[in-house]
């Protein structure tokens, strides 16, 4: 935002968050709310599950983004990326609000994935997801997953097991699933 000005910045915002919209919406995902420069994307737990849609939607995002690179660095002198966190579980959906309401989603499983990409940003890892997340799904065959051991979160008691998961070559060279 310091370099570039608000209105190109802005307009930064915008192109990012609509070229990660195509490959979560091509998964089945929904984009729940943009927070800043961040997107929260859901999925009904089994739907994200399901042929690994999640873990498939943030990898075509990945891709997507490289493909258009050029583009982004001729329109804004850069390219640009993402860090992601990917975890699973229960969470309350309700409205929030009285003056400007919104559908807020609530609950441990939320305040999880948040703290996840605190942990992207400390490790370096551009996407972790968590053990509760992997174990129930299995891996496509061009995503590998690291073990990054049990990890203490920020705000968390207990530690959490975290995976920090890559595109394998065969990944980067296919097209956005």
């Amino acid at each position: 935002a310091e370099r570039l000005g608000e209105v190109d910045f802005h307009r930064l915002l915008n192109r990012f968050v609509n070229d990660l919209t195509e490959p979560v919406l091509l998964q089945k995902g929904q984009v729940h709310k943009y927070v800043g420069d961040e997107l929260i994307v859901t999925w009904l737990l089994a739907e994200g599950l399901r042929d690994a849609r999640c873990l498939r939607a943030c990898f075509g995002a990945k891709a997507r983004l490289a493909a258009l690179g050029p583009s982004y660095e001729r329109e804004f002198g850069f390219r640009v990326e993402f860090r992601a966190s990917l975890h699973g579980g229960p969470v309350v959906v309700g409205e929030m609000g009285s003056v400007k309401k919104e559908i807020a989603l609530i609950g441990d499983t939320v305040n999880t994935a948040a703290h996840i990409v605190d942990a992207c940003r400390d490790s370096g890892e551009a996407v972790i997801a968590s053990a509760v997340l992997l174990r129930q799904l299995t891996l496509p065959p061009n995503i590998a997953a690291r073990p990054l051991g049990a990890v203490r979160l920020r705000g968390k008691q207990s530690s959490i097991e975290l995976f920090a998961l890559e595109a394998t070559a065969s990944a980067v060279r296919s097209p956005a699933a």
